[in-house]
């Protein structure tokens, strides 16, 4: 069983800019009262000006949680900043087909994850 407080009432936000600017803008960041995610997405790019350090030292000053850098990549690239933890298009891709093997889903949800999964184990 997840846990349901861990989970619960948690924001998502997508290109979200905590200090205003532009080149401070994180991809995806999720969190509630406990933590704070902010992802890096790459795909066909790299890493710009030491950006996951500026990421980390900003969700560092503006937050009292417990806060992470996922830094999302295609093949685990190495990023500046030493605290991110790397992570593969294909890593998720797994942790997506664990998930779908492990709980109870709605079939729609399911196929719609299981389509997503497919997808981006090949980026």
């Amino acid at each position: 069983e997840l846990n349901e407080q861990l989970f619960s009432q948690y924001s998502t936000f997508l290109e979200y800019c905590p200090m205003g600017e532009q080149r401070d803008r994180f991809d995806i960041q999720i969190s509630n009262d406990t933590f704070l995610i902010c992802l890096e997405v790459k795909i066909d790019s790299d890493e710009n000006n030491n950006q996951t350090i500026r990421y980390f030292n900003t969700i560092q000053l503006h937050s009292a949680r417990h806060v992470y850098l996922l830094y999302l990549t295609i093949n685990k690239d190495s990023a500046a900043c030493k605290e991110a933890i790397l992570v593969s298009w294909k890593e998720i891709s797994s942790i997506i087909t664990s998930v779908l093997k492990n709980y109870t889903i709605p079939d729609f949800v399911k196929t719609l994850l299981l389509q997503y999964s497919n997808h981006i184990k090949n980026f």
